[in-house]
């Protein structure tokens, strides 16, 4: 089956800083001279991403092939007003810059017995990244291999595990990250919220149990990660730079009624740096509803917390804070298409942290609104 894909994304992001003792567009602390900034940093991304993929079925055997191209054009404008009492003066800082991206795939999926199923694969993965502020372009071009392998135990228990290289080939332009690819390796899921560059190489294993009308799940991983986005001359300000995490979770799943879900789940990671460790916990609870028309609502709530040990630093942020996310799908007949539209932060929640998802999505100080469209041609 042939299935190809393309998506045209045109962003505009304003973020803005009142009376402000340091300069919004240059590092600087402008206390000691008395003076204030009020400005804002525009960003507008366009970008292209085209995608392609086939697969073949030979008795136990499944072959994935496909192909992943991605460009990015942005431009930057941060504006500020500097003030000292009544005098001001006004400064433009613009920038620009592109990034292109690409990845060849290749999966072979294996029923090795009624019980065991394997997945080998490797991908060829390439990114060029521009970054604006320190005007410097990184380029990273590696060929990353991954395998993972589930066994059925008992009819209702499954274990999992998985080991995979990654690159992070999503930029700022790239919204949502989607692919038609194969998103999970032995149903772990491979893409992160990261940035640009970041190599990383990771370890997963769960036990997942399942009755009538509950699913059970426990996880845990270990990852290291590295972003040469960050590093120059293997040194780097920014901790995430050069990092290690582990971590679990346990995840339920209850079915209510016939159209009706419920879910919980508490998320545990660990992030070691050099300069501290860090403590993150999300515990979410939600519920979906089915309608019969293909229609799928769900509303999350999610309360997470962190903090910082082993450091020096004394001004580390210790955050708690509660979110709500309403998602929406509607699935045409015959699976030939499907509309999300992904809403976070509902309530426009203001908070401090520098949160670590166990699962794709990050968290916006911010409310953010996503719609996105998929039809299958074939």
């Amino acid at each position: 089956m042939l299935t190809a894909a393309a998506r045209r994304i045109n962003i505009e992001q304003t973020n803005g800083l009142a009376d402000s003792p340091n300069s919004l567009c240059v590092d600087l602390d402008l206390s000691q001279f008395g003076a204030v900034s009020n400005g804002a940093i525009r960003n507008n991304y366009r970008s292209l991403d085209f995608q392609i993929q086939e697969v073949e079925r030979f008795g136990r055997h499944q072959f994935i092939a496909g192909y992943q191209s991605f460009g990015s054009h942005k431009d930057q404008l941060c504006s500020e007003r500097l003030s000292v009492g009544s005098a001001y003066a006004d400064f433009s800082f613009p920038g620009s810059g592109r990034d292109t991206a690409s990845v060849m795939r290749l999966r072979h999926e294996i029923q090795v017995t009624r019980r065991i199923h394997a997945t080998l694969g490797v991908e060829h993965q390439r990114i060029s990244y521009r970054d604006i502020t320190d005007e410097r372009t990184t380029e990273v071009n590696e060929t990353n291999p991954r395998a993972g392998i589930s066994w059925r135990l008992a009819p209702t228990t499954v274990v999992r595990a998985t080991w995979f290289k990654q690159l992070n080939t999503t930029s700022a332009g790239d919204l949502t990250g989607d692919s038609i690819a194969p998103s999970t390796i032995a149903g772990f899921v491979v893409a992160r919220n990261e940035f640009p560059t970041t190599r990383r190489k990771e370890y997963d294993v769960a036990l997942e149990h399942a009755r009538p009308r509950l699913f059970f799940a426990v996880r845990a991983f270990n990852r290291d990660n590295v972003v040469p986005l960050l590093l120059e001359d293997g040194v780097s300000l920014v901790p995430e730079a050069n990092a290690t995490g582990t971590g679990g979770s346990v995840y339920a799943n209850w079915i209510a009624a016939r159209r009706l879900t419920i879910f919980g789940d508490n998320q545990f990671v660990r992030v070691g740096a050099h300069v501290f460790d860090r403590y993150d916990n999300l515990t979410r609870l939600g519920l979906n509803v089915i309608h019969p028309a293909g229609i799928l609502l769900r509303l999350t709530g999610s309360y997470v917390t962190q903090r910082f040990t082993n450091t020096r630093a004394t001004d580390l942020p210790r955050s708690s804070f509660m979110l709500a996310d309403v998602d929406a799908s509607w699935e045409f007949a015959r699976k030939r298409g499907r509309l999300d539209l992904h809403l976070t932060n509902v309530f426009n929640q203001a908070f401090s942290s520098v949160i670590d998802t166990i699962t794709i999505e990050p968290f916006f100080p911010y409310r953010r609104a996503t719609l996105s469209f998929r039809w299958r041609l074939w």
